[in-house]
C-alpha cells in the first residue's frame, strides 16, 4: 500500500555486578514514525479498522522509553566448571509511551542442572497496565546426550 515505517531503538545499559551474581541497569528509548499513520473515527469493521484505514498499527511520531533493572544470581561457586550452571534471575522494567500508557512487567526465572544430561527450567512473568494484562508460566525440561 505504499506506506513506510522508519524507527530506530537507542539502549544503555550499566552492569553493576558480575558472575556469581549480575545486577544491571538498562533505558531503552525506541522511536517509530510511518508515513501514513492511522485514521481516526469512522465505522469500525470486524477486524477493528474503518474501511480507508491501514488493516495494521501504523504510529506517527510514537515514542517509547523504557527502564528496567535485572538480577541473576548462580546457586553454586563452581559456575566455570559446569555446562550450564543453575541459576535464577528476576526482572522488572517500566515503560511509559507517546500516547500516554505506563506498562509495568515483572519476571522470574530458574534453572537447574540436576546431571550431566537433565536440565529444568521454569519462568513466570506478569505485565500490567491501564489497558493490557497478562501472565505467561513456562516449564522446560531439557535432555542432553
Amino acid at each position: 500500500d505504499g506506506n513506510e515505517l522508519h524507527g530506530y531503538s537507542l539502549w544503555a545499559s550499566l552492569i553493576f555486578m558480575t558472575e556469581p551474581a549480575l545486577l544491571r541497569f538498562t533505558y531503552m528509548y525506541d522511536f517509530q514514525d510511518a508515513r501514513e499513520s492511522n485514521q481516526e473515527g469512522g465505522i469500525l469493521l470486524a477486524d477493528g479498522f474503518s474501511a480507508e484505514d491501514h488493516p495494521y498499527w501504523s504510529p506517527k511520531n510514537y515514542w517509547e522509553n523504557s527502564f528496567g533493572i535485572y538480577w541473576k544470581q548462580y546457586l553454586f561457586s563452581e559456575i566455570l566448571e559446569k555446562e550450564a550452571p543453575s541459576y535464577y534471575t528476576v526482572e522488572y522494567r517500566i515503560d511509559y509511551d507517546s500516547t500516554g500508557h505506563e506498562r509495568q512487567s515483572l519476571k522470574g526465572g530458574f534453572s537447574m542442572e540436576l546431571n550431566t544430561h537433565f536440565i529444568l527450567e521454569s519462568a513466570i512473568e506478569f505485565i500490567s497496565s491501564d489497558n493490557y494484562r497478562a501472565s505467561d508460566l513456562s516449564l522446560t525440561a531439557v535432555y542432553r546426550w
